[in-house]
């Protein structure tokens, strides 16, 4: 089995009429996908997405009129009509997970009212009906679940969680790549070669190496800051496999990056890298922040005081502009935070990889973090690390090399893996340490908070009991009951 891998080629830097012509081209496609995004989103197409039905509805002639004001060839605006239906389908499968979840944590709920609405959740069809009619059809599936609330009841309280889950449409906005295929691009000795918004035209960029791609599709990256073109193409490369040894379960943290089941730890460094960056942030907003509010006042100046001078009133837009120019630029600022980013990012995929070679694992246990809550407190240091933590690249990255390596991920419910010791069971007392690493069990005493959570997680991968979706207060009763029936058992 293959897994998939994204390389990169860069172009050399572009010049301003390629910038011109490239952002054209991305206006253009904006525009175009934005059109697809509103006019599919809604619930009226929730059971309709499919590709070829919708493709061939605006080839009608009074539909095909209307796509003539994007200026862009069928073959074009077909490719990115399929991306915005592959990403309105995800956005609906998303918000399915989100409203299961709800269902599951709903405790006023049966195991057949559950039932119920997870089938119907399940059939786009009847799920567009709730929400389109308030209403859907009985079919004999559904006469034979025995539920204990009302029909009404259940249709209203999926219709709340739909609306609840549903993000707003999505737009495009400043769009910065689009994908080309085959056909559409040509890439030949360092030199390619893409289809614009004119017919017969085409825009000539060179790369930094004489790469050659014939077939497949890429996806062209413009990086506004650099004013370089970067070239995405997905490869796919064989599997590798190890000598597998013992299932591992993962605990993931801010400062000790993994701690693993084993008793080892990996990304101990971690904490430093974030502080590191977050220090530049907050000294660097400083800095702007008094330009940005010497410019406001400058210009305030400009606007009320009435007696300036022509000669005085120059000297002050000149000032607003060097000030804008030298000490306001995005351009240098975005470059040095997404260097700070790309040395986090090395240093992550570095420590997984280490992992994945050392301990071998059979299988990873990991907490399902999904629909974990983001605190808003008013500590913006911590919340900027907390961004900066990343941990969607994190979980990317285990999955990786977790494909590449042929090893299983196997996510397990969270709840209140950081709060009962491994060993006998007993709620901690109690978390101090800078970072609360130290656990304080009342029977075993001072313990690695984060090993100790890591080894509950891996004890999730063999519990019959507290499954993925188990909600949060039965596993805590579920915990405490073994505990107590433990203590027992030792009296």
């Amino acid at each position: 089995m293959a897994v998939e891998k994204t390389i990169k080629l860069y172009s050399e830097p572009l010049t301003l009429d390629e910038l011109i012509s490239l952002e054209t081209l991305l206006d253009y496609r904006e525009a175009c996908k934005n059109y697809f995004y509103s006019r599919f989103s809604g619930i009226e197409y929730l059971d309709k997405l499919k590709f070829r039905e919708i493709r061939d509805s605006l080839l009608k002639k009074e539909i095909k009129d209307e796509m003539k004001k994007f200026h862009l060839p069928a073959r074009t605006w077909k490719m990115d009509l399929s991306e915005v239906i592959s990403n309105v389908k995800s956005m609906w499968s998303n918000m399915e997970n989100q409203i299961k979840h709800y269902i599951r944590n709903n405790e006023h709920l049966t195991n057949e009212d559950r039932h119920y609405l997870f089938y119907v959740l399940k059939s786009r069809n009847l799920w567009a009906e709730a929400l389109q009619t308030k209403n859907i059809t009985e079919t004999k599936k559904l006469s034979e679940i025995n539920i204990s609330k009302s029909k009404e009841y259940l249709i209203n309280l999926l219709c709340r969680y739909t609306r609840m889950s549903k993000p707003k449409i999505s737009v495009s906005r400043n769009l910065k790549s689009i994908q080309f295929e085959t056909g559409m691009y040509t890439l030949i000795d360092g030199t390619l070669s893409l289809q614009t918004q004119n017919k017969g035209q085409r825009l000539l960029i060179k790369l930094r190496n004489k790469a050659t791609i014939k077939k497949g599709n890429i996806r062209i990256v413009l990086n506004r800051d650099n004013s370089v073109l970067e070239v995405h193409k997905l490869i796919f490369i064989p599997e590798t496999e190890l000598d597998k040894q013992d299932d591992i379960g993962l605990d993931k943290g801010y400062t000790k990056m993994l701690s693993s089941s084993s008793g080892k730890e990996y990304g101990i460094v971690l904490g430093d890298l974030l502080n590191r960056s977050c220090d530049f942030i907050n000294k660097k907003n400083k800095v702007r922040n008094y330009y940005h509010s010497l410019v406001r006042n400058l210009e305030q100046e400009l606007k009320e005081n009435k007696y300036l001078t022509d000669i005085e009133q120059k000297k002050i837009k000149q000032k607003i502009k060097r000030i804008k120019q030298n000490n306001l630029s995005d351009k240098t600022y975005k470059r040095t935070r997404n260097r700070h980013q790309e040395i986090i990012k090395s240093y992550v995929n570095h420590e997984i990889k280490r992992f994945i070679l050392t301990e071998h694992p059979n299988r990873i246990a990991l907490e399902d973090l999904t629909f974990e809550s983001v605190s808003k407190g008013n500590n913006k240091h911590y919340n900027r690390k907390k961004n900066l933590w990343i941990k969607g690249y994190i979980d990317e990255r285990i999955n990786y090399y977790a494909k590449k390596y042929n090893i299983k991920v196997v996510y397990v419910s969270a709840a209140y893996t950081s709060q009962f010791c491994s060993k006998c069971g007993a709620r901690l007392d109690s978390r101090t340490g800078v970072h609360h690493e130290i656990g304080h069990c009342p029977n075993c005493g001072e313990i690695d908070a984060n090993i100790n959570a890591a080894k509950n997680i891996k004890a999730r991968l063999y519990d019959s009991e507290i499954q993925l979706f188990t909600p949060y207060k039965q596993i805590e009763k579920i915990l405490l009951d073994r505990y107590k029936k433990m203590h027992k058992q030792k009296v």
